[in-house]
This record gives C-alpha cells, sequence and structure tokens, in this order.
C-alpha cells in the first residue's frame, strides 16, 4: 500500500463572512477563529480541523501579565494575507502522509485541533 498524502479541500471562518475579501480593522492586531477542512489527496471525504489565526501582538496583548504562555493549535500572522495563508497551510498540510487515514489526520493535528483528535473509539 502506498502512502497516502493529505490535501487542503477548504478554509472558513464562522467569524468573519469572506476570508478572500477580508480586511481586518487593525492590521496589526488580530486574531479568529480557522476552520480547515483536510482530506487525502484525490478523495472527496474530510475533515474538520480548526486553529486561531492572530499576529502576535493581539494573542499577546490578552495575556500581558502572563510571564510564560502555552499555547497550541495557534498559527501566527505578521500581517493578514489570505493567499499567504492558505498557500502555507496547503504546504503543511500536503507534507502530511500516512499509512491510514487516520495516521495522516493525526499528522494534519499538529497543525490544527482535529475533530477526532480525543476520540477513543470502542474497545475490543
Amino acid at each position: 500500500m502506498s502512502a497516502l498524502q493529505a490535501e487542503l479541500k477548504t478554509l472558513f471562518s464562522p467569524d468573519i463572512e469572506n476570508l478572500e475579501t477580508w480586511i481586518p480593522e487593525n492590521s496589526e492586531s488580530f486574531g479568529f477563529l480557522l476552520n480547515l477542512y483536510v482530506g487525502v489527496k484525490g478523495e472527496k471525504e474530510q475533515e474538520y480541523f480548526s486553529a486561531t489565526v492572530c499576529t502576535p501582538q493581539w494573542y499577546f496583548n490578552d495575556k500581558a501579565e502572563f510571564e510564560i504562555i502555552f499555547g497550541r493549535h495557534l498559527i501566527f500572522m505578521q500581517k493578514w494575507d489570505y493567499q499567504a495563508l492558505n498557500n502555507r497551510l496547503s504546504q503543511a498540510i500536503s507534507s502530511c502522509y500516512g499509512e491510514t487515514w487516520r495516521e495522516v489526520m493525526e499528522r494534519v493535528g499538529r497543525i490544527a485541533l482535529w475533530e477526532f483528535e480525543y476520540y477513543q473509539g470502542q474497545k475490543k
């Protein structure tokens, strides 16, 4: 069996009507929830992932009183550029390979939170 490759299918934000045309009010400091739909290259099925996209200023401004901050499933940008975000995510996701669907999706889960990350399934 040959390795399966992940592919970014769609980007969507419940916070922004149209990501491609959106212009943040403050280009120096913004943040929003991003949903990514990812599947195996050449297949229709897809899985849901999510991450926070933000500038470092937006993220750290809210947490200024902390000396140490843990972060996971964060995508930092210096400025808003939809095409750059789409290209970088497509590149990062297409570098995720595995022998099974689950292996591929677990690797993509290092970039964004996979909807089934904590699902264990039935024990036999």
